[in-house]
C-alpha cells in the first residue's frame, strides 16, 4: 500500500494525521533500512525520508517532538489519560506536583 506524500500510512491505511496517543515521526537517512513497520519512504534532495506514527510515552494521550534549546529532539505531552496529571516538564505523572 502506498499513499499520497502528504499522507502517513498507518496499519494499512493513509491518514492525514496520527491518532490520539501517537505523534508524527519524520526519520532522514541516506541509507534507511526497511525492517520499519507502516512507514512511507520518501525522497528529497538525495535524501531518504520516513514518515510513521509512533505511540506516545505512557500515560500521555497526545504528545508531540520538541526540541528544548536547540538539543536533542524529545518527546513532550500535551495531554494525559484519566486519572493522570500533565506535570511542568510535559510528562504524565499519577500524582500531582507539589504547588499545583
Amino acid at each position: 500500500t502506498s499513499c499520497l506524500e502528504t499522507s502517513i500510512l498507518f496499519e494499512s491505511s493513509c491518514i492525514n494525521q496520527c491518532p490520539l496517543g501517537f505523534y508524527k515521526y519524520v526519520s532522514l537517512s541516506r541509507n534507511l533500512n526497511s525492517n520499519f513497520v507502516d512507514i512511507k519512504f520518501k525522497y528529497k534532495r538525495n535524501l531518504q525520508y520516513a514518515i510513521q506514527c509512533l505511540k506516545c510515552p505512557e500515560n500521555c494521550e497526545k504528545c508531540y517532538v520538541s526540541t528544548k534549546n536547540n538539543s536533542n529532539n524529545s518527546i513532550s505531552c500535551e495531554s494525559c489519560s484519566n486519572n493522570f496529571y500533565l506535570t511542568p516538564d510535559l510528562t504524565c505523572n499519577a500524582i500531582c506536583p507539589d504547588g499545583y
